[in-house]
């Protein structure tokens, strides 16, 4: 590589950055979880924000797991109304997981 290749690279914002991963679902709560409800039929469930996830037992019909099919109701505006908490630990980078069945 050519010296000019390095300077890019130490001048990279990526080079040292602090990076935040959020799980969308579970960092902060929406102010629509009722009307969420929908979304979140059999088998899915949507928890109780307070409720701690717990181990699952195998759902038949599903094929899955029913710890995989939990739900906590997070969402890109919940997170929008934690931004100032963000800012204030200082991060370079959110990177948000996506929100899927896993």
């Amino acid at each position: 590589m050519s010296d000019n290749t390095y300077v890019k690279r130490e001048k990279d914002w990526r080079n040292g950055a602090i990076v935040y991963q959020v799980l969308v679902d579970r960092f902060s709560p929406s102010h629509h979880l009722k009307k969420k409800k929908l979304f979140y039929q059999f088998p899915r469930t949507l928890k109780p924000w307070d409720q701690k996830p717990e181990p699952g037992t195998f759902v038949k019909e599903a094929k899955y797991w029913s710890h995989e099919l939990d739900f906590w109701g997070g969402d890109l505006q919940s997170v929008m109304s934690r931004l100032e908490y963000l800012t204030y630990l200082n991060i370079d980078c959110l990177y948000l997981n996506p929100i899927h069945e896993s």
